[in-house]
Protein backbone atom coordinates (compact mmCIF):
# COMPACT_ATOMS: atom_id res chain seq x y z
CA UNK A 1 0.00 0.00 0.00
CA UNK A 2 0.94 3.55 -0.95
CA UNK A 3 0.76 6.43 1.01
CA UNK A 4 0.77 9.94 -1.57
CA UNK A 5 4.02 11.38 -0.51
CA UNK A 6 6.20 8.06 -1.77
CA UNK A 7 8.40 9.03 -3.94
CA UNK A 8 8.18 5.42 -5.73
CA UNK A 9 5.18 3.19 -6.79
CA UNK A 10 5.48 -0.60 -6.99
CA UNK A 11 3.62 -2.23 -9.61
CA UNK A 12 3.42 -5.96 -10.87
CA UNK A 13 5.58 -5.49 -13.45
CA UNK A 14 8.26 -3.40 -11.43
CA UNK A 15 9.18 0.36 -9.89
CA UNK A 16 8.89 3.32 -11.86
CA UNK A 17 9.23 6.62 -10.51
CA UNK A 18 6.10 8.43 -9.64
CA UNK A 19 5.68 12.29 -10.86
CA UNK A 20 5.99 13.29 -7.33
CA UNK A 21 9.41 12.13 -7.07
CA UNK A 22 10.37 14.71 -9.63
CA UNK A 23 8.38 17.20 -8.02
CA UNK A 24 10.50 16.25 -4.58
CA UNK A 25 13.94 16.02 -6.17
CA UNK A 26 13.34 19.54 -7.78
CA UNK A 27 11.85 20.80 -4.09
CA UNK A 28 15.29 19.18 -2.56
CA UNK A 29 17.91 20.99 -5.45
CA UNK A 30 15.79 24.21 -4.89
CA UNK A 31 16.28 24.42 -1.19
CA UNK A 32 19.58 25.47 -1.07
CA UNK A 33 18.75 28.44 -3.52
CA UNK A 34 15.65 29.80 -0.94
CA UNK A 35 17.81 29.39 1.77
CA UNK A 36 19.94 32.06 0.64
CA UNK A 37 17.48 33.70 -1.00
CA UNK A 38 15.76 34.09 2.35
CA UNK A 39 18.40 35.35 4.45
CA UNK A 40 19.13 37.96 1.74
CA UNK A 41 15.85 38.89 2.61
CA UNK A 42 15.73 38.83 6.34
CA UNK A 43 19.45 40.71 6.27
CA UNK A 44 17.20 43.57 3.98
CA UNK A 45 14.65 43.67 6.37
CA UNK A 46 17.04 43.39 9.49
CA UNK A 47 19.07 46.31 7.97
CA UNK A 48 15.61 48.62 7.45
CA UNK A 49 14.71 47.84 10.76
CA UNK A 50 17.93 48.90 12.50
CA UNK A 51 18.05 52.38 10.79
CA UNK A 52 14.54 52.99 12.07
CA UNK A 53 15.48 52.88 15.22
CA UNK A 54 14.06 55.90 16.91
CA UNK A 55 13.23 57.65 20.22
CA UNK A 56 9.29 57.10 20.98
CA UNK A 57 7.98 60.77 21.67
CA UNK A 58 7.82 61.63 24.89
CA UNK A 59 11.18 60.09 26.09
CA UNK A 60 13.60 62.98 26.20
CA UNK A 61 10.98 64.98 27.80
CA UNK A 62 10.42 62.29 30.11
CA UNK A 63 13.86 61.91 30.75
CA UNK A 64 13.87 65.26 31.06
CA UNK A 65 11.79 65.37 34.00
CA UNK A 66 13.05 62.47 35.95
CA UNK A 67 16.43 63.25 35.55
CA UNK A 68 16.22 63.31 39.26
CA UNK A 69 15.35 59.62 39.37
CA UNK A 70 17.66 56.32 38.51
CA UNK A 71 16.39 54.92 35.63
CA UNK A 72 16.77 51.57 34.17
CA UNK A 73 15.55 49.08 31.34
CA UNK A 74 14.44 45.09 31.45
CA UNK A 75 13.93 44.00 28.58
CA UNK A 76 13.35 40.53 26.77
CA UNK A 77 14.33 41.86 23.33
CA UNK A 78 17.55 40.23 21.99
CA UNK A 79 20.73 41.77 23.75
CA UNK A 80 22.95 42.59 20.86
CA UNK A 81 20.06 44.82 19.33
CA UNK A 82 18.83 46.24 22.47
CA UNK A 83 22.59 47.39 23.71
CA UNK A 84 22.99 48.91 20.39
CA UNK A 85 19.88 50.57 20.25
CA UNK A 86 20.41 52.26 23.01
CA UNK A 87 23.89 53.26 21.92
CA UNK A 88 22.38 54.68 18.39
CA UNK A 89 20.02 56.25 20.33
CA UNK A 90 22.37 58.17 22.77
CA UNK A 91 20.29 56.85 26.36
CA UNK A 92 23.07 54.74 27.52
CA UNK A 93 24.76 56.89 29.81
CA UNK A 94 21.05 57.98 31.31
CA UNK A 95 20.69 54.82 32.61
CA UNK A 96 21.41 52.71 35.92
CA UNK A 97 21.09 49.70 35.06
CA UNK A 98 20.31 47.61 31.83
CA UNK A 99 18.89 43.92 32.21
CA UNK A 100 18.53 42.06 29.08
CA UNK A 101 16.57 38.77 29.96
CA UNK A 102 19.16 36.97 27.04
CA UNK A 103 22.27 37.79 29.35
CA UNK A 104 20.40 37.82 33.03
CA UNK A 105 19.06 34.14 31.64
CA UNK A 106 15.34 34.86 33.22
CA UNK A 107 12.44 36.86 31.33
CA UNK A 108 9.56 38.88 32.18
CA UNK A 109 7.13 38.36 33.50
CA UNK A 110 9.82 36.46 35.51
CA UNK A 111 9.97 38.62 39.26
CA UNK A 112 13.31 37.57 39.54
CA UNK A 113 14.51 39.95 36.61
CA UNK A 114 12.61 42.87 38.11
CA UNK A 115 14.23 42.31 41.04
CA UNK A 116 17.81 42.29 40.25
CA UNK A 117 17.05 45.87 38.23
CA UNK A 118 15.84 46.90 41.98
CA UNK A 119 18.93 45.47 43.35
CA UNK A 120 21.46 47.14 40.84
CA UNK A 121 20.27 50.00 41.46
CA UNK A 122 19.74 50.27 44.71
CA UNK A 123 16.15 50.93 45.20
CA UNK A 124 13.56 48.82 47.08
CA UNK A 125 11.02 47.18 45.05
CA UNK A 126 8.40 48.61 46.56
CA UNK A 127 9.97 52.34 45.89
CA UNK A 128 10.66 50.49 41.73
CA UNK A 129 8.15 51.69 39.44
CA UNK A 130 8.26 49.52 35.97
CA UNK A 131 6.38 51.02 32.94
CA UNK A 132 5.74 48.81 30.22
CA UNK A 133 3.71 48.58 27.30
CA UNK A 134 2.08 44.59 27.98
CA UNK A 135 0.04 44.10 30.67
CA UNK A 136 0.77 40.21 30.95
CA UNK A 137 4.52 40.18 31.03
CA UNK A 138 5.53 44.33 32.14
CA UNK A 139 2.88 44.92 34.72
CA UNK A 140 1.87 41.37 35.97
CA UNK A 141 5.38 40.50 36.12
CA UNK A 142 6.45 44.08 38.18
CA UNK A 143 3.37 43.78 40.35
CA UNK A 144 4.24 39.77 41.47
CA UNK A 145 7.77 41.33 42.21
CA UNK A 146 6.68 43.85 44.32
CA UNK A 147 7.07 46.85 42.46
CA UNK A 148 4.57 49.52 41.07
CA UNK A 149 3.30 49.09 37.50
CA UNK A 150 2.45 51.60 35.08
CA UNK A 151 1.09 50.35 31.93
CA UNK A 152 1.95 52.58 28.65
CA UNK A 153 -0.84 52.06 26.59
CA UNK A 154 0.10 53.89 23.45
CA UNK A 155 -2.92 52.29 21.35
CA UNK A 156 -6.19 52.67 23.57
CA UNK A 157 -6.38 48.80 24.23
CA UNK A 158 -9.15 48.24 26.80
CA UNK A 159 -7.77 46.32 29.99
CA UNK A 160 -8.98 42.76 30.76
CA UNK A 161 -10.74 43.03 34.11
CA UNK A 162 -7.95 42.35 36.70
CA UNK A 163 -6.00 45.07 35.50
CA UNK A 164 -8.40 47.47 35.33
CA UNK A 165 -6.78 48.91 38.54
CA UNK A 166 -3.70 49.30 37.28
CA UNK A 167 -2.04 53.06 36.46
CA UNK A 168 -2.47 53.87 33.23
CA UNK A 169 -0.86 56.26 30.50
CA UNK A 170 -0.90 56.80 27.22
CA UNK A 171 2.36 58.28 26.27
CA UNK A 172 5.88 59.13 28.30
CA UNK A 173 5.24 62.51 28.32
CA UNK A 174 1.94 61.31 31.39
CA UNK A 175 4.67 59.38 33.55
CA UNK A 176 5.94 62.16 35.39
CA UNK A 177 2.21 63.73 36.33
CA UNK A 178 0.76 60.81 37.16
CA UNK A 179 3.90 59.85 39.65
CA UNK A 180 3.31 63.98 40.86
CA UNK A 181 -0.23 62.05 41.73
CA UNK A 182 1.10 58.76 43.24
CA UNK A 183 4.39 59.72 44.34
CA UNK A 184 6.88 56.68 44.14
CA UNK A 185 6.73 54.32 47.72
CA UNK A 186 2.91 55.46 47.88
CA UNK A 187 1.43 52.25 46.13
Amino acid sequence: MSHPSDTSLSTSSGSCRSKNSDEVAFARRLRPTCQILADDLFGVYLATYERAWSLFPGVLPCFACLREHKLGIVSNGNAAQQREKLLRLGRLDRLACVILSEEYGVAKPDPRIFLRACELGATAPCDAVHVGDRLDVDVQGASRAGLQAVWLNRNGRTAPSPERAVRTIESLTDLPGILLVHPIGAG
